[in-house]
């Protein structure tokens, strides 16, 4: 199943804010399956706006849509597509009195054009929401669901958690466009360390020429300083063959990268330090500066780093001497100045 997320703000087109939206709502697609092969921003322009969601709905088998939700003139997302839906607005009132029971708690007289976050294109679907006051909505455009949820992140999550996941789930199963049979997607993610891009696609240059499950499989890099993040993705109609053709290419990607590869997917740099320590016997002390504790930080924001032995006392003795005769003779020697130190 393919989608498009469409985001609707002057602001972001200005640059103004980052469009954390649509890399969130990918992220959920792509755990449901869902494959976002568009993203789309717009201004708060109606013609814009009715351009971008006709293209969309021509090219996706769902659209996913943030932004424009809100009291003022230029959010016009349930204008522009209750217009293109061939309806109009109409406010949905469970709501309307959702909304006027938190105002009247919070003693708060709403301005008249508060009600424009209360409105739905007449005739859809709505999605409560469950962290502010304008609803999502869903309605069908040429044949293809659109799903409209709120900017605000926190309300967008609300919705998509309470109702919108669940949704896109039945839509995914059934089918809900041209081109939309149900696809399971098997994907592994390789974490190397030690070695920069161009090195790592060369040993698995031709992988996929003829290899074993490698027919509609496909091959990503990705830079994640100080790593590099290689990410195999097998594409089936059957669950079961994906996830075996997936374990056939797991064996000959393991087999080029080597030691060079030290975990997947949500593993760790220090995750993996860990357990290399504990295997061994080893303790383990860091040295920092102007790092804020980084290093640290980072080892033990793993769960079980405490089973590390820590150095014996001699060791920390030897580490807080060594650490004063690493400082150049002239910082010995002035008072410290370093916003650092």
């Amino acid at each position: 199943m393919l989608a498009e997320i469409l985001t609707f703000g002057d602001e972001l087109c200005r640059g103004e804010i980052i469009d954390t939206n649509s890399s969130w709502l990918a992220a959920e697609l792509w755990d449901l399956d869902i494959t976002c092969t568009w993203m789309t921003s717009c201004r708060d322009v109606a013609e814009d706006m009715r351009q971008a969601l006709r293209q969309a709905v021509t090219r996706a088998d769902v659209v996913v849509c943030s932004g424009g939700l809100g009291p003022t003139e230029d959010d016009l997302t349930v204008d522009v597509v209750a217009e293109l839906a061939g309806t109009g607005p109409e406010t949905h009132r469970p709501s309307l009195e959702r909304m006027e029971a938190r105002y009247a708690a919070a003693a708060y007289r709403p301005t008249p054009n508060t009600l424009r976050q209360v409105r739905a294109p007449a005739g859809a679907r709505v999605h409560d929401n469950p962290a502010g006051a304008a609803p999502g909505f869903e309605v069908s455009l040429g044949g293809v669901p659109v799903l409209c949820v709120p900017g605000v992140p926190r309300e967008m999550k609300a919705i998509f958690d309470s109702a919108l996941r669940a949704r896109l789930v039945e839509l995914r199963d059934r089918g809900a466009g041209p081109g939309a049979a149900r696809e399971h997607i098997a994907r592994r993610i390789y974490r190397v360390f030690g070695q920069g891009e161009s090195q790592i696609a060369s040993q698995l240059e031709g992988l996929l020429d003829g290899a074993a499950g490698a027919a509609g499989a496909t091959l990503h890099y990705q830079v994640s300083f100080p790593e590099i993040l290689v990410k195999v993705v097998v594409r089936d109609p059957d669950a079961a063959a994906a996830a075996a053709r997936l374990a056939e290419l797991d064996r000959a990607v393991r087999a080029r990268l080597g030691d060079w590869c030290y975990g997947e997917d949500a593993d760790s740099l220090a995750a993996a330090l860990g357990r290399a320590l504990l295997a061994r016997g080893l303790t383990l002390a860091t040295a920092e500066s102007c790092t804020g504790g980084l290093a640290g930080g980072l080892i033990t924001a793993v769960p079980g780093s405490s089973s590390i032995p820590p150095p014996s006392s001699d060791t920390a003795r030897s580490a807080r001497s060594a650490r004063a005769r690493w400082r150049p003779a002239s910082a010995r020697a002035a008072a410290p100045t370093s916003p650092c130190r």
